[in-house]
């Protein structure tokens, strides 16, 4: 079921935020390379999308913090070597 339907679904339960019904949410879909309405989605299909993203994520932080521990460990090296 599409995002946009279960939105107006809750909205009979409870209240959902007007801004909820705007146009402008859009994710980035690398499987189209297009820029893709999130309510006009599927929540399947969004609830996988945030998982890839998130793992993504994660690895683009690993890679960073990792990259940081690299530098710091040549900058040590580089200070050993210049006071020998």
């Amino acid at each position: 079921m599409k995002v946009k339907k279960l939105l107006e679904i809750q909205s009979v339960i409870e209240d959902v935020p007007s801004d909820m019904f705007e146009d402008d949410f859009e994710y980035w879909s690398r499987t189209k390379s297009e820029w893709v309405n999130i309510l006009d989605m599927d929540l399947v299909h969004v609830i996988r999308a945030l998982n890839v993203e998130s793992k993504l994520e994660l690895e683009r932080h690993k890679d960073k913090n990792l990259q940081k521990i690299k530098d710091y460990i040549t900058e040590i090296e580089e200070e050993n070597a210049w006071r020998k």
